[in-house]
């Protein structure tokens, strides 16, 4: 849910089959939000159950992938986007 309300998946196109959102906060580089063993997408101090980011990653149910960074005052947000 974003702060205004609407749901994050209204900023995808309609005609898509599959949508997942993977959200980081504070890394510095693209690098460190995937690859951070404690915070990061890879998620990889969890066992299988705990790892939704990386089950996104490595789906194959997503063909189609974006990534965005936002920074304001000193802190990052990253974003990635994934369809099909």
């Amino acid at each position: 849910m974003r702060l205004d309300g609407t749901i994050c998946f209204t900023a995808y196109p309609d005609n898509l089959m599959a949508m997942g959102e993977n959200l980081a906060w504070g890394q510095i580089t693209c690098e460190q939000a995937i690859t951070d063993p404690n915070m990061g997408w890879a998620e990889t101090n969890y066992d299988y159950y705990g790892q939704g980011h990386r089950r996104n990653m490595l789906s194959s149910d997503f063909t189609k992938v974006g990534i965005a960074c936002y920074a304001k005052d000193g802190k990052t947000c990253w974003a990635m986007s994934l369809g099909a």
